[in-house]
Order: structure tokens, then C-alpha cells, then sequence
């Protein structure tokens, strides 16, 4: 140990050429590289070798390899046949239930879309109505004239019964869409 001279580095016991390289293919600048491999603990010596050994490698021609060497590399251990065909059944039968999900997926979105529509338009009939009745009260009621002491009549219970009896009957409509939508999703 030098008693007035440098201290010796510590890095992290490897050269980081797999990073160096990394960097390099993204066209990260040098100066760029040497701060984030520093920040990431590796020596000045172990930064220095990656990338000397990556400009190496980076002009260095590259030499195709024989067709056999590749052959033996791509051929992974694979399962007897049986398996492979179990596991393409497998694919094919989960395939066939995405599909059929799908499938009720948008008839549900279809269904919800159609339920808005009907909303949408009965929600318009009903405003025009309320707006048809309110005029025709208007216009009636400026036609009468009151005389003094005059009390107006209720509505006859008969009318609100008949008017109860369409919003409850369209409420049954609404609950039998609903009950369908639940069958269908």
C-alpha cells in the first residue's frame, strides 16, 4: 500500500461491455457513458477496458457463420410430439374462448349502447310531452276567465292512475332489458 500515492480504485469486479455496448447501439455520447458507468460503481479501469474492448468489437469485420453452427444453436430441447400437439390444442381451445368472449363482450357493449338509445329517446318523448302539456295548459288557461272565488279543480284520479300505470309499465320494460343484458353478459 503506497503510503503517497494513489488509491487504488475499486470497481465491481467485472467489465461492463454488455452496457458499453448498449449505450453505444442508443448513441449515447462517450463522455455520457464513462459518467453513468462511474455513477454505477465501476472503475475508471474497468470503464476503461469495456470500452476499448467495444470499439474493438464495433470495427471488427464480421464473419458470417457456418449454416451447421447455427442449426445446432437453434434447435432448443423441446417435449416429445405428443406434447406439442397437446399444447396446440391447449392454444387453439383458449383461443376459441377469447373469441367467444370477445363475441359476448360486443354483443353486451351493443345491447348497453342500444339501451342508452332507447333511453335517449324516451327521455326526449317524455320532455316533449312535458312540453306539449305545459303549452296546452298555458293556452287553456288563458282562455278561462276565473270569476271571483273560484277553486280549482284536482285532477281526477283516474287520469294520474292511467298516467301511473304507463311509467310503471315502462319501468318493467327497462327491468326486462336489464334482466336480457345480464343473460347475454
Amino acid at each position: 500500500m503506497p503510503i503517497f500515492g494513489k488509491k487504488k480504485e475499486i470497481g465491481r469486479g467485472f467489465i461492463p461491455l454488455d452496457r458499453v455496448s448498449a449505450f453505444l447501439s442508443n448513441n449515447v455520447p462517450e463522455s455520457d457513458i464513462i459518467e453513468s458507468l462511474r455513477r454505477e460503481g465501476f472503475s475508471a479501469e474497468e470503464i476503461d477496458k469495456a470500452l476499448t474492448e467495444s470499439f474493438r468489437l464495433a470495427n471488427e469485420p464480421q464473419i458470417p457463420k457456418p449454416v451447421a453452427e447455427e442449426k445446432e444453436i437453434a434447435k432448443p430441447a423441446f417435449a416429445p410430439l405428443f406434447v406439442k400437439l397437446e399444447r396446440y390444442r391447449q392454444i387453439l381451445n383458449l383461443l376459441s374462448e377469447l373469441r367467444k368472449t370477445m363475441e359476448v363482450i360486443k354483443n353486451a357493449f351493443l345491447t348497453l349502447n342500444e339501451l342508452d338509445r332507447i333511453r335517449y329517446e324516451n327521455m326526449k318523448i317524455i320532455e316533449s310531452t312535458i312540453e306539449a302539456v305545459d303549452k296546452r295548459l298555458a293556452s287553456l288557461d288563458s282562455e278561462f276567465l276565473r270569476p271571483s272565488g273560484f277553486q280549482e279543480e284536482l285532477p281526477s284520479e283516474a287520469y294520474t292512475e292511467g298516467l301511473e300505470s304507463e311509467l310503471s309499465g315502462l319501468r318493467n320494460q327497462i327491468e326486462q332489458l336489464k334482466s336480457e343484458l345480464k343473460t347475454v353478459a
